[in-house]
């Protein structure tokens, strides 16, 4: 015979007798050992319970405008808005950037959303996106028939959510998943188009690069004056900065509040695309800006997407006023 609360099999004191004191206090001790099970499940239900509400909590409160427009908030902040201890509070953010629900700045030791977050929302909020750029990246390996990607920024990083390999033997490596340091591609670089120097070793974490390929930059000051001469442009290029033998265009996405959120570029082998790189920037350009409007961004002056119902649609701006708007002045 076993009960639950004697160990398993009945304890001397338990197998005193078959009534008296001795049996009452034997079933006192299994109910006052179920009621101490029973609540301590509950308080482990509760605390799960409370936990999954502070990680929601948190992640809802860094997707506020408070966080979005300081570029994140730190853990004092984050407790005082929740509520709740500095010390639960940083255990479960360090949980919640173990899955990359969170970045942490290395120098500002904020936090904000990290991309996984974006990745679990691609079939809601972030799918308008992801839907309207899959066929338009298909349409530039068609085109030029070497691969394209639609890449995000985690960290100090690219990450690459939608691709289209090249169908040729010979071409430039990447995978939905894939992630390549942002300091030297085409689409890390449209990707940091509006930011300034201050900003560029802020997002990067540095100001020294390793040479990853022969041309690539060295210092967060060079990469800068990169940036720069590419925001003129409206689009990026890179010729062996990653790896050697490897060139690449790409250009920034815009969500409906003119910020960078996603970068399209093509990268092929040197051999055989590095004298068209100057044809693919400007025509990753025009695809992105049209990307940019179908998901809501509205060019000052350039106008909506279509006319209005008593007239016809608007012709396509012409080259000049598209890229003018497209790259946003920076500092």
């Amino acid at each position: 015979m076993r009960i639950i609360g004697c160990g398993g099999e009945l304890s001397p004191r338990c197998r005193r007798g078959q009534g008296g004191a001795s049996t009452r206090f034997g079933a006192t001790s299994v109910a006052h050992n179920f009621d101490f099970l029973t609540i301590n499940r509950v308080d482990a239900a509760a605390e799960k319970a409370t936990s999954v509400r502070r990680a929601l909590g948190l992640l809802f409160a860094l997707a506020d405008d408070e966080a979005l427009v300081a570029g994140g908030l730190g853990v004092k902040r984050l407790a005082q808005l929740l509520e709740d201890d500095k010390s639960r509070v940083s255990r479960t953010l360090r949980t919640l950037q173990e899955y990359g629900l969170v970045q942490r700045d290395p120098v500002t030791l904020t936090y904000r959303l990290g991309w996984s977050v974006y990745t679990l929302a691609r079939r809601a909020g972030n799918a308008q996106l992801l839907t309207a750029a899959a066929p338009r990246v298909e349409a530039l390996m068609d085109e030029f028939k070497e691969s394209a990607h639609l890449s995000v920024l985690s960290g100090a990083e690219v990450l690459t959510v939608v691709s289209s390999p090249s169908p040729r033997a010979v071409s430039a490596a990447g995978s939905v998943g894939r992630l390549i340091a942002a300091y030297c591609t085409a689409s890390g670089r449209a990707l940091l188009l509006d930011e300034d120097l201050p900003a560029l070793a802020r997002v990067l974490g540095r100001r020294t690069f390793p040479a990853a390929g022969p041309n690539a930059p060295l210092e967060v000051g060079e990469l800068h004056r990169r940036i720069v001469a590419a925001r003129v442009l409206g689009y990026s290029t890179v010729v062996e900065e990653s790896e050697p033998g490897l060139v690449a265009a790409g250009a920034p996405v815009r969500d409906h509040r003119g910020q960078i959120v996603a970068a399209l570029n093509v990268s092929a082998p040197a051999f055989r695309f590095a004298q068209r790189l100057t044809e693919a920037g400007r025509r990753i350009r025009d695809v992105a800006f049209e990307l940019s409007r179908e998901i809501g961004w509205l060019p000052e002056g350039l106008g909506p997407l279509s006319g209005p119902p008593s007239g016809p649609a608007p012709g396509p701006p012409s080259d000049e006023d598209r890229h003018v708007a497209f790259a946003k002045p920076g500092p």
